[in-house]
């Protein structure tokens, strides 16, 4: 008898942000309607189109930079309401240096461009109330298992902030603290810590002088469980000083707050807090799928099929 070869599966993950809401206190025309939103983000995404190339953005803190080219626009509805699912080009410049090989190895220019045009993002609009309105996008990433997820995260968030003025929605640290507390949450916790430190050497002294310069990057990992919300609070004040960079996630199911704090010379306490609310949502797919990975009808599937699941147990 045969054995049954069974096929390779893929996930493609789909995290689930909010943006930052819109609040309109007017009752003029008996408020915004679903087309007036979606439209409005359409005539924003004509006028970057129309500007192609001038969107960019610093990578990690590296001359590496991420570029936004033109931005393809479908149209659809998910039961009534109109949605849009964006097809962006994305690209990292400044790659003075890098090859390109086996075949022929090229070395890049300044000039020269690494990218894809397929990087999709939906965005499913909400608009809350009726006299006084708060609206915002629900904003699906499809980050497909042959991406960098970094990039396709960071591209969305360019796009929402500099081309539709809605940036992701940050959450003040109090009101994380103060779900975990009264709803007595223990939360998995992830923490990393980043530094990187400058003309620092370990090199023998024999090599010593043809050093012209240097970097050292180092990274912690930790993993908690079971923490008591005192220590919890503890965790996330306690200083990291000799770390550049600390992000705290706390997971809870498919939630996650995470928690990204940097030492910048102009905050209060020398410190900066980035507080988002993240839902963690993935599908999966076959081998013999990948062909269709960047096919809008396949991609729309399954955003659709996450989108479903979201409204159904997600937050507002």
């Amino acid at each position: 008898m045969s054995k049954k070869i069974q096929k390779k599966e893929y996930i493609i993950k789909i995290p689930v942000f909010t943006s930052e809401r819109i609040e309109r206190t007017d009752n003029i025309f008996n408020g915004i309607t679903y087309k007036e939103f979606i439209d409005t983000a359409k005539s924003k995404i004509e006028r970057h189109n129309q500007n192609e190339g001038s969107l960019t953005s610093d990578k990690r803190n590296k001359i590496i930079k991420r570029e936004i080219g033109k931005i393809q626009i479908i149209e659809d509805s998910f039961d009534t309401t109109p949605y849009l699912l964006l097809k962006i080009a994305a690209y990292n410049t400044n790659l003075e240096g890098c090859l390109i090989t086996p075949d022929e190895t090229h070395q890049l220019e300044i000039n020269d461009k690494i990218g894809s045009e397929n990087n999709f993002i939906m965005l499913y609009p909400k608009i809350i109330g009726t006299e006084n309105q708060s609206i915002f996008w629900i904003v699906l990433i499809y980050d497909d298992p042959k991406k960098d997820s970094y990039d396709v995260v960071s591209t969305a968030k360019l796009v929402l902030s500099k081309v539709l003025n809605q940036p992701i929605k940050s959450i003040k640290l109090p009101a994380v603290l103060k779900e975990i507390k009264e709803n007595k949450i223990l939360p998995q916790i992830k923490m990393q810590l980043n530094a990187v430190s400058f003309d620092e050497s370990t090199v023998s002294p024999q090599f010593e002088k043809y050093r012209t310069s240097s970097k050292l990057s180092r990274k912690e990992e930790y993993d908690f469980a079971n923490m008591p919300f005192n220590d919890i609070e503890e965790l996330i004040s306690s200083p990291f000083n000799e770390f550049r960079q600390r992000i705290i996630k706390l997971i809870v199911s498919k939630k996650e707050y995470k928690i990204t704090q940097e030492h910048k010379a102009d905050a209060q306490n020398g410190l900066n807090d980035l507080v988002e609310q993240i839902f963690n949502m993935s599908t999966i797919i076959q081998e013999d799928e990948l062909e269709k990975l960047y096919e809008n009808d396949f991609v729309t599937l399954k955003l659709k099929t996450v989108l479903q699941n979201y409204l159904k147990n997600g937050d507002e």
